[in-house]
């Protein structure tokens, strides 16, 4: 291609995304803001999506959103299947068993690829591996099975009716590589970046605990890389791996971020010292506890800062985890805080909508940040407090993304063994020396890094 892409007429993007707003998944934020900021540049974009009401959304001129349906899949019988042994179980069983079996996360997408006999089915031996190999058959790709075909096929009409530039598709879930995969022009005409926000194989690994999916998601991502025109990691740490195993593609990255405007209309306007609470030291971890996100370190250090703090003052201090987490999950947060007798201050209520969650982090004194085992990705979490200007505790190790993105951030950083770290770290929270400003010269606001997205855009494009 070589048309002059200055003209708007020919700075036409695709964006192939399974989640955007108003749905609570914080994945569908990265090119939700992105895309807003590309039209206010002058780009025309269209983005595709599953989420239900993301065409009533508020968008600028030049950005049109497509809702596209999902189909229904085998995998969703099964799940409906599983859904009525639990109900007859709780009714025979009574309240205490229904808890037990049904609580934690039916709404959350990643519980509901568990269902499927992946990686929620944790039954031991021949016949419990059994089943998570059928189960995971069952339910592959993951979360977004059921949208390939339809997201396909509209993708293949954009491109015939709207002729875009240059195309995008952002996962996990990365089946949406695969929609793209299918509808893109069999010329490959159009440009494609494959927008990684986490490797393939380690989110399969999250959803379809079977013993085969390594090897085959690792299998579906190098394909998809290497189909490619370019491909986007949110860490250096992820490029850096990719351009090792796939030398012959073009890697880059481009950090996430927040739309800092949107971020602040949802977030409580009053002062800080106007707002309910803020007489409290509130420790807020915000999201999902799944897979590796061990919340034990935390409760542990909170404990720590407790022990340092006048008795007096002690009642002032809450730890909370809003968000889905299973049963085995509100057991564990429960076992340590009474161990460490904080019980009365620690908490886990459950998750809450996308509009109440912004305000309550709004409010919190420090924000925690669970990113155990993850060498590679970053939860979006630390940017949402960056951007509110947040104090951040990121518990991971040392040498991971999350370890640098946090240090560039104006996080505290912490291994999940260093207690004390953390205990000195919220009491420099608790006195007000550690503010969570940002470092000068750094930005998260989506409006700052489109230019960037726009410079790796035009340069695929001019490639072709």
């Amino acid at each position: 291609m070589t048309e002059d892409l200055r003209d708007s007429d020919q700075r036409r993007l695709l964006v192939v995304a399974y989640h955007a707003p108003p749905g609570r998944a914080i994945g569908g934020l990265r090119w939700w803001g992105l895309s807003k900021h590309l039209a206010l540049r002058g780009w025309r974009v269209h983005l595709l999506t599953s989420q239900e009401g993301a065409a009533q959304e508020a968008v600028p001129s030049g950005m049109t959103v497509e809702e596209v349906r999902q189909l229904a899949t085998p995998n969703d019988a099964y799940r409906a299947f599983k859904r009525r042994l639990h109900e007859r179980r709780r009714k025979r069983n009574g309240p205490s068993q229904a808890a037990s079996a049904g609580r934690g996360g039916r709404s959350d997408s990643r519980a509901r690829d568990r269902d499927a006999g992946g990686a929620g089915s944790r039954e031991k031996g021949p016949l419990g591996e059994l089943g998570r190999d059928l189960g995971g058959i069952l339910a592959f790709p993951g979360e977004g099975q059921g949208w390939i075909l339809p997201a396909s096929r509209a993708v293949r009409r954009a491109h015939e009716q709207w002729a875009p530039s240059v195309t995008v598709s952002t996962g996990p879930p990365h089946s949406v590589h695969l929609a793209v995969a299918c509808g893109r022009p069999p010329d490959r005409s159009v440009p494609w970046v494959v927008d990684f926000r986490d490797p393939w194989a380690d989110t399969a690994r999250a959803h379809l605990d079977a013993s085969w999916t390594p090897l085959v998601f690792s299998r579906l991502e190098a394909s998809v890389i290497q189909a490619a025109d370019h491909t986007l990691t949110t860490t250096p740490e992820l490029a850096e791996i990719y351009r090792r195993r796939f030398s012959g593609s073009q890697i880059g990255f481009l950090p996430n971020g927040v739309d800092l405007s949107a971020l602040r209309e949802g977030a409580d306007p009053r002062p800080r010292r106007e707002r309910p609470g803020s007489q409290e030291f509130h420790v807020l971890h915000l999201g999902t506890l799944y897979y590796n996100r061990d919340p034990v370190p935390a409760v542990r250090g909170f404990a720590e800062l407790l022990r340092t703090l006048p008795e007096s003052e002690r009642g002032r201090a809450r730890l909370s985890f809003i968000g889905t987490a299973s049963a085995a999950y509100r057991a564990r947060i429960e076992g340590v805080a009474r161990e460490e007798e904080v019980q009365g201050h620690v908490e886990a209520p459950g998750p809450v909508p996308r509009e109440e969650a912004l305000q309550i982090l709004s409010r919190a004194s420090v924000s925690l940040v669970l990113a155990q085992n993850q060498k590679t990705a970053v939860p979006a979490k630390i940017y949402e407090a960056a951007g509110l200007g947040i104090p951040a505790l990121v518990i991971t190790e040392s040498g991971s993304a999350s370890a640098g993105a946090g240090r560039r951030l104006g996080a505290r950083v912490h291994d999940p063994s260093d207690i004390q770290g953390m205990a000195r770290a919220l009491r420099a929270a608790w006195s007000g020396e550690w503010t969570g400003a940002l470092p000068p010269g750094v930005s998260v606001d989506y409006r700052e890094l489109s230019a960037d997205a726009e410079a790796l855009l035009l340069r695929t494009v001019q490639r072709r």
